[in-house]
């Protein structure tokens, strides 16, 4: 069945599919989601293999599967085999990891995440009122986010333009990604703005951002303070931040390895995960792109080549001139309900660095890194942001676009080359 087929039957609530081996945390997910009108559970499955075939059985039916939400180790077939199998459903739908809040766990999601799997939420170690409200919150904020962004590039080109909106590229497989070279997000009505619009009876879409996807590079014509943001190659490259949440973790490891061989400059990224998630995604970065990448560390002298991960529940920041830079942690409040956060990294860097800082702001739920950004411009640096097409989420790229601070959007795949030009002092 073609995609805009798909879209037109994309209406009422979102359709789900629970998969966990365990019958009490289906019946828990289960009793939570049915008190949502704009949600329905359609299935459930036991294991990765049954949630596969269910999810094809319904594409095949014209009413395909939107939301499947993950278990991570299952019998029969595991969380990653099925996420997988899952990518090669046309369409595709959004995978949602239920991780146990455990090291494993977290090593496990991680590398779910860096496969394609769309986000993720933590099952409440305990079943008290409180866990339970919130974890039923985040649940619900990341299935409709994800479920309004699927639906947004489905839905059938307007008059005039021939073609669909395409799905997202594939996740690249393990033996592509060896062969080449949170405080977790909460409701940010900010971020609902920019992801969806209240239309009761049916469920949120995406409205005050563009409804079509960005050209494949588009260059800010907006002002900050009195002048437009400086196009890309102006200044000489001394620093890169990246800031990331919903679909990150795959993003940025597309972006780095498209960069190439180790960074002439340091690097520093925030992507919205708690502990032990952090010091795992940094692990996946240095196993997987042989690069030197580790969770930062409060007093550690920043070198150039070196990624530095913003440890979960810190801030991220730097202290001293670009030569003798050195890291900070902060405890600092949280903002936009996440610690890390984008912003203070940006605002921190923005006042090292200056015109040598170049920020790309990937897919994420939320409009973090937006302000932060102003800073970046202010301070004569450069913005990339993410095209709504290729996020898995357009919030936060679709937040700096919309303020008209990004020097060019760009699709996912074109983000990595662009920057290795900057680094080498091709000009854009």
């Amino acid at each position: 069945m073609p995609e805009h087929a798909h879209a037109r039957a994309a209406e009422g609530p979102y359709r789900v599919l629970l998969t966990d081996d365990s019958g009490t945390v289906r019946r828990l997910v289960r009793r939570l989601l049915e008190r949502e009108p704009d949600i329905r559970v359609v299935g459930e499955a036991e294991h990765g293999r049954s949630a596969v075939d269910l999810v094809r059985q319904a594409a095949a039916s014209g009413q395909p599967v939107e939301i499947v939400l993950l278990d991570v180790e299952m019998p029969v077939m595991d969380g990653i085999a099925a996420l997988e199998r899952l990518s090669t459903v046309r369409p595709p739908p959004q995978v949602i990891m239920l991780s146990a809040h455990t090291r494993r766990g977290a090593v496990v999601t991680v590398k779910a995440l860096a496969r394609g799997a769309s986000d993720y939420v933590c099952k409440p170690a305990a079943r008290s009122d409180r866990n339970l409200d919130a974890f039923r919150q985040e649940l619900l904020d990341k299935i409709r986010s994800c479920g309004a962004a699927r639906r947004s590039r489905l839905e059938p080109a307007p008059s005039g333009e021939k073609e669909p909106r395409r799905t997202p590229p594939r996740p690249a497989s393990r033996e592509e990604a060896k062969a080449a070279p949170p405080a977790g997000s909460r409701r940010d009505p900010a971020a609902e703005a920019l992801t969806r619009r209240p239309a009761p009876p049916a469920p949120p879409r995406p409205s005050t951002v563009p409804s079509r996807p960005q050209p494949a590079a588009v260059r800010s014509t907006a002002t900050v303070a009195g002048r437009r943001p400086p196009s890309l190659g102006r200044s000489r490259v001394t620093a890169l931040a990246i800031g990331s949440s919903t679909g990150g973790p795959q993003a940025v490891m597309r972006v780095l390895r498209d960069l190439g061989a180790q960074s002439v400059v340091p690097v520093f990224l925030t992507q919205h995960m708690p502990p032990a998630f952090t010091a795992a995604f940094a692990a996946q970065i240095a196993q997987e792109l042989d690069l030197p990448c580790a969770e930062a560390r409060q007093g550690e002298p920043v070198r150039a080549g070196r990624i530095y991960v913003a440890p979960g529940d810190f801030h991220l920041t730097v202290k001293g001139r670009p030569e003798d830079a050195t890291i900070g942690l902060s405890k600092a409040p949280p903002e936009h309900f996440c610690r890390p956060a984008v912003d203070p990294m940006l605002r921190s860097l923005a006042s090292v660095y200056g015109s040598g800082l170049v920020a790309v702001i990937l897919t994420g739920m939320g409009s973090d890194g937006a302000e932060g950004c102003r800073t970046v411009v202010e301070n004569g640096g450069q913005v990339i942001a993410q095209d709504r097409e290729t996020s898995v989420v357009w919030g936060m790229p679709g937040a700096v676009v919309a303020a008209g601070l990004p020097a060019t959007v760009l699709p996912l795949q074109r983000i990595g080359t662009r920057l290795r030009k900057l680094m080498d002092g091709v000009p854009a």
